[in-house]
Formats: C-alpha cells, structure tokens, sequence
C-alpha cells in the first residue's frame, strides 16, 4: 500500500523513543496495525488494520474509532466521549496507552490495546494509533462467545422490547418492520401508525443533508453508523437523539437495519447548563473572565488573515461602587451591578462584546474598528452612560468610571499581554481620572 508507506515516511516526531519506532515501522509498514486520526477521524491505515477490522480502505477513511466500537465500553463509560478525551489527550503531547474493545465491520468483538502518539504530518498535528490484540493466542473472540446463539428468541424478543432505549427494524426498502414499546413512548407514535411507514417523517430536520442521509450513506458504506440526530415526536416537538444503526445481512442475502435511540434532551440540558455555569456570570448574565479570553483569542485570530484590522481590549473599573456595598450592603451593592451591566448591553453590545471579570470590573472587546478616534469615540460613549444615577428602591447612586485601554495589533497580539495593558491602563486612569 503505497499511500500508507508515503504517509508514514513523512511523519515527524520530538520524542526520541517514538522516533525509533517510526523507523521500525518503515521498514515493515505492514507488520502492526496502525492507522492515523486527525481531529477525530481516521485519515489512513495500513493494511494489518484493515484486515484487523474486516474492512476496506475506502470504508475505513473518514470514519471514526467509535464507528468501530460498541456504544458503551467494558468499563461503562460512553464510546465516544472516552475515545475523544484519549485523543484529547494524545493532542496536547501524553503517550496514551489504555484497553478498549472493538467491532469489525463484520460485528467480531476485537478486544484491544491502543497506544496513540502525537506525530506531526506536514507542519499539522496527527495522532498515531497503535493497535494489539489482547487475546492470548492473538486471534479475536468469535461471536458466539457473548452466548447469544443459545438464548431462546422469545427471550431476546422480549429483551428489545421491554428496553429503555427505541429500538426499530427497517427493511432493504427502509421500511419499518417492528418496534419496541420505548419507540412508542418516546416518539408519541402508536405501533399502527409506524409499521410499514419509512422513518423519514421522524426526522426533525427534513433536508437533503440532513444526519439521517449521513446515517443511510454510512451504512452503505461501513454498514453501521451512530451519532446524534434530531428527531420529531408526534406532536411536533423535535428532541436530541444518540442513535446507533447497523446493517445486518441475513445467510439468504437479505438486510436489514437495526436502528437503536436514546432521548438525549436530559443531557443536552444538563451541558448546556453547565456551559452557561462556565462561561457566564451568575449575577449579571454577561459572559465571564474565561469567555472573553475566548473571544478575544477568536479577534487576534483574525489578525492572521487580516493584519490591518484594528481591535481594543477596555478594562472598566466602578468608581464609588464600594461606598454602596459598605453603605447599604451587599445585596443592593448586587442589584447596582445588574443596572449597570444592564446599561453597558444596552449601549454597546451592536458595537463589543461585553464581560464582567469580577467584583465591579468590566471588560469589552472592540473589534474590526476603522481608526483609533472611533475607539476614543466609544470609551467616551461609555463614559456618557454613567453621567445618570442608578435608581433602586427609591435610592439613586451616582457612580463613575474609569477606562483602561490596549490596542490591537498595536501595543500587543497576545491575549495576555493585551489583558495586562488594558489593566495597567485602567489603574492609571483610576489615578487621573481620565481615560
């Protein structure tokens, strides 16, 4: 295989202990199983991983090391998120080495030892995996041993559908053959109303490239699939799904679609909560100190294909804010804070994405500006906002502020060097009084 023997000549590495075995490996390219991710799919593989998988090269690239896993691992951590946080890891420079179980297209459990090392292919990063069997005579376990062959087929009919998770059966026309209790329930949808019906009109999104038609091309292709998809129930509310399909082919030639959901809409809450926790202030709603650095590494981003641009980080500090808190609290000292981040949106979030940082400090990030006086313009806007009183409960609080400012790419194209100049500015302005 030319192709792998091209790519594995060009890898590069810093570790000296990997070096030495990218040459053994160039020397038999073919001896153990290695293919190559980048991002999280395979981009190449040699042919003792294709033969290790039962697969061929033109199913095998751009699929993903948990299209050839069980959904849950022995373990019982999720395929995807464990293999995407070894590779992750791998990424940022770890030799990792841990036990993971795979499936051959052929549906034979491969039970594995991985090693994945971070390479460099023409200047970008990629991740080498190393695969060894973990059977003692070096041979996979067949089928037979999860002992599924000698369950009568009541029993595991009544296993799919008793089960928690939808489960329905296509045929070669894709239309749905059976259904289990848990596909009703979740989808809203009776028995009569989904046999002999194609699943089409369960899927949320009804276009042409839609996950669903990523789905059936993959079980063309690999014959099985699984990711999340949206899903319709019946009454016309659409709900996240992790779905697992597989194509079975029957000893008389015919196949059938296996397709296994969950409803996700719990977990995909549950994160969304915890990015709001993450990235957002609880008090004010504005983004926190870690997403502003984000958003400004995503300006500076910018700088690279268009260094002309012009961009300022501002530093905004509450001046007499602490009078209020000493005065009458820290409970209203919180609700003068909401006013004010209240007033900064209503002022300029067309203009700069607004942050506080904690305490009575605020940030804003100016981006695609066309000259320094259209920065000095807006600080003085800023200013302008505070020249009336806060009210609340019959108090009025006049606060001021002062200015810290840091130009982008003129003073500094780092984040954190632009972060140190706009607070160096911002004290010094304190002092003056002044921007």
């Amino acid at each position: 295989m030319i192709r792998w023997q091209h790519l594995l000549n060009k890898l590069s590495t810093d570790d000296p202990v990997l070096q030495e075995k990218l040459q053994f490996w160039r020397a038999y390219p073919h001896k153990v199983p290695l293919a190559l991710i980048q991002g999280f799919s395979f981009i190449s593989a040699n042919q003792a991983t294709l033969n290790y998988f039962e697969t061929k090269y033109d199913a095998f690239i751009n699929a993903t090391p948990y299209d050839f896993s069980p959904r849950i691992q022995s373990s019982g951590r999720n395929s995807v998120e464990y293999s995407r946080e070894m590779i992750r890891e791998a990424i940022a420079g770890k030799n990792i080495e841990f036990n993971w179980l795979h499936l051959s297209q052929q549906g034979t459990e491969l039970p594995s030892r991985i090693n994945l090392y971070r390479c460099y292919l023409q200047q970008q990063t990629v991740v080498l995996a190393e695969l060894q069997t973990l059977n003692r005579r070096h041979r996979v376990r067949k089928n037979v041993s999860d002992g599924f062959t000698h369950i009568p087929k009541e029993i595991i009919s009544t296993t799919l559908e008793e089960s928690a998770e939808a489960v329905y059966i296509t045929d070669a026309d894709n239309r749905i053959l059976a259904v289990n209790k848990a596909m009703c329930r979740i989808c809203g949808y009776s028995t009569e109303q989904l046999i002999d019906n194609t699943p089409e009109f369960l899927d949320a999104r009804n276009q042409v490239y839609s996950d669903e038609t990523d789905c059936q091309l993959a079980l063309k292709q690999r014959g099985f699939w699984q990711g999340e998809i949206w899903k319709r129930r019946s009454d016309g509310n659409h709900f996240p799904a992790w779905q697992s399909s597989r194509k079975i082919v029957t000893h008389n030639g015919e196949y059938y679609h296996v397709n296994i959901f969950s409803d996700i809409s719990t977990k995909k809450l549950l994160e969304t909560q915890l990015t709001t926790r993450a990235m957002y202030d609880t008090l004010t709603g504005l983004p926190n100190r870690f997403h502003i650095k984000q958003i400004l590494h995503g300006a500076l981003e910018k700088l690279k294909t268009d260094p002309l641009t012009l961009g300022a980080l501002m530093f905004l500090d509450l001046n007499g804010f602490k009078n209020i808190n000493d005065s009458f609290g820290h409970a209203m000292g919180d609700k003068v804070l909401q006013l004010v981040a209240a007033r900064l949106e209503v002022g300029c979030i067309e203009k700069a994405d607004i942050a506080r940082m904690g305490g009575d400090e605020f940030t804003l990030v100016l981006q695609d500006c066309s000259c320094k006086e259209e920065i000095q313009l807006f600080a003085e806007q800023i200013l302008s906002l505070f020249d009336s009183p806060f009210e609340i409960e019959g108090q009025k609080f006049f606060l001021g502020i002062s200015i810290g400012i840091a130009l982008y790419p003129n003073h500094s194209d780092q984040a954190s060097q632009l972060i140190s100049h706009a607070d160096t500015a911002m004290y010094c302005a304190k002092k003056a009084n002044h921007i």
